[in-house]
């Protein structure tokens, strides 16, 4: 009422965006209010207005790129399974000047892997592929011209890459490949962070435990774990600190030691703010160095800074004591705030980057690879007690106390059903967003344990027929499930026909190229330096 009030009743309202990158549905964005209002307009005729303008230029990607978005969402949006139907009005036509490609822009990549190594071994995998794009001298445009592909111009994007991303960065440290990405949460778990917070709250208050143990276990105190036994053995029903006093009183010079240091850092804590006495425990403890000593030694650093500078911005704030800024702490972690762990590569540096799809919107990179298909999606909306729906309301489960049984309703499932195709409808418009950060070269790393005979079962009685079924769209439990069904009619995948055992009548027309890589995990460069034949030793 409001716009169509300041609007000569929305004669005058201009509105422009994409549906198909509507991707925030958890922030309450409602993409069936542009979709209405975009209905509702006939096309512009040269002169009326209101009216509604396609914009479909693409000026980022390769036609290999924008061909291959065009073939899979024909294929997998509809109305049913997206919210709107993928037709040529939703081309993205290719406007950016390219030099002709060597090979295919879109590639998928079915990797052989069992389910306990899934995160690592496709992590070792899409390390040894961008090694060896890098050192293979692959091209990339830029405005000058083309150039060889650096580090930086690769893009691992995941669906959630939080406990999956930092398995990564260790993987591709471990193929000499720099990466880096903004962990989410990843501060509160980071070694650097735990240390030092767990110094303050013994600082703080020697009696708890946990953060004792901590601290002694580290490498500035190196208790052993038999250390701690024989202290636990002092006194089993007191703190760890009384046992640690006792046996300084027995004559135990470690834990004498130890004391005294912790004293010494105790009478600082009384006359220190925060930022200053985060600065001088890690004076004190040599724990900048120790850091420097470690894998990853420019990201421990920048964790240590990252932990200064949230210590000066308590104290600028007005705030003093140990306790309080540790009580800050605490908060923010319990709160999940969005702290992200400190990267050791710049921006500007010549990483990898790793990063959610979400944080790629509006992004773009010359080669983008879409990791983590094989990971289900969130079918949570199915089994809510408290089903909330903006159209049909609130949906109940009905629970009998007497039983102690609760059953869902007819109304409750009628909720959860419609969340969740909105849910999916959300997930399809992701996999729209990932596609659509390539500039000139997209890949999908799609993991199985068997991929032909999972191909072969997801692919069965689904048919050419173009949109597929919405229903079963609906019911596929990933990307990499949606990927393999649309693109095993492509002409460029007789490869995943033959895996899945389908004949070539399964094929539907298409010009832009596919390619299909079929693959096995590598070994780390540790487990092929074990394998390598030993150098006979020389005879006397």
């Amino acid at each position: 009422d409001f716009f169509a009030a300041v609007s000569r009743d929305g004669g005058n309202l201009f509105m422009v965006g994409d549906v198909k990158q509507s991707i925030y549905r958890f922030r309450q964005a409602m993409p069936e209010i542009f979709l209405g209002r975009r209905e509702s307009l006939p096309e512009f005729d040269g002169s009326a207005y209101p009216a509604k303008v396609t914009l479909g230029g693409n000026f980022r990607s390769r036609p290999g790129i924008t061909g291959a978005v065009n073939f899979f969402f024909r294929r997998l949006m509809s109305t049913g399974a997206g919210e709107l139907d993928y037709t040529q009005d939703e081309y993205l036509v290719p406007e950016a000047d390219y030099p002709t490609a060597a090979g295919p822009d879109a590639e998928l990549h079915l990797l052989s892997i069992s389910k306990d190594n899934k995160v690592d071994g496709e992590a070792a995998y899409i390390a040894r592929l961008v090694k060896g794009m890098v050192e293979s001298g692959a091209q990339v445009c830029t405005k000058a011209g083309t150039r060889p592909a650096r580090y930086s111009d690769f893009c691992v994007l995941m669906r959630s890459p939080k406990n999956k991303a930092a398995v990564y960065i260790d993987t591709f440290a471990k193929f000499l490949v720099p990466a880096s990405s903004d962990l989410t949460g990843g501060f509160f778990e980071a070694r650097q962070t735990v240390f030092m917070l767990s110094l303050m709250r013994i600082i703080d208050n020697p009696t708890q435990d946990i953060p004792l143990l901590s601290v002694m276990f580290s490498p500035v105190f190196g208790f052993t774990p038999d250390d701690l036994a024989r202290l636990r053995l002092e006194d089993k029903s007191a703190s760890l600190y009384r046992c640690a006093m006792l046996a300084a009183e027995k004559g135990d010079e470690k834990c004498a030691d130890f004391l005294a240091r912790l004293a010494a850092m105790r009478r600082l804590s009384l006359t220190m703010a925060a930022g200053s006495l985060v600065r001088r425990l890690i004076d004190l403890t040599g724990f900048m160095a120790i850091a420097g000593a470690m894998g990853h030694s420019e990201r421990r650093k920048a964790n240590l800074y990252l932990l200064i500078s949230l210590a000066d911005r308590y104290e600028q704030a007005g705030h003093i004591g140990t306790a309080g800024f540790i009580r800050q702490m605490d908060r923010l972690a319990e709160e999940n705030a969005s702290l992200p762990e400190a990267s050791e590569h710049s921006g500007t540096s010549n990483a990898v980057s790793v990063m959610s799809i979400h944080k790629s919107k509006g992004l773009e990179f010359p080669v983008c690879i879409l990791a983590d298909c094989a990971s289900d999606f969130n079918r949570r909306d199915l089994s809510e007690d408290v089903a909330v729906n903006p159209v049909l309301g609130i949906g109940l489960v009905r629970k009998d106390t007497e039983k102690f049984a609760r059953f869902h309703t007819v109304f409750n499932d009628a909720c959860g059903l419609d969340n969740h195709r909105r849910s999916m409808s959300e997930e399809m418009r992701i996999l729209y967003v990932a596609m659509t950060r390539a500039r000139e070269k997209f890949i999908a790393v799609i993991s199985g344990e068997n991929p032909g005979a999972e191909t072969a079962a997801l692919c069965a009685g689904l048919g050419s027929k173009t949109p597929l079924n919405p229903f079963a769209v609906r019911k596929m439990k990933n990307f990499g499930q949606w990927l393999l069904a649309a693109a095993v009619s492509h002409p460029g995948a007789s490869a995943l026909r033959a895996l899945a055992g389908l004949g070539e009548s399964a094929e539907v027309p298409d010009a832009s190229p596919l390619a299909i890589v079929i693959a096995a995990v590598p070994k780390l460069p540790e487990e092929a330096a074990q394998d390598a034949p030993q150098a006979a030793p020389d005879a006397m």
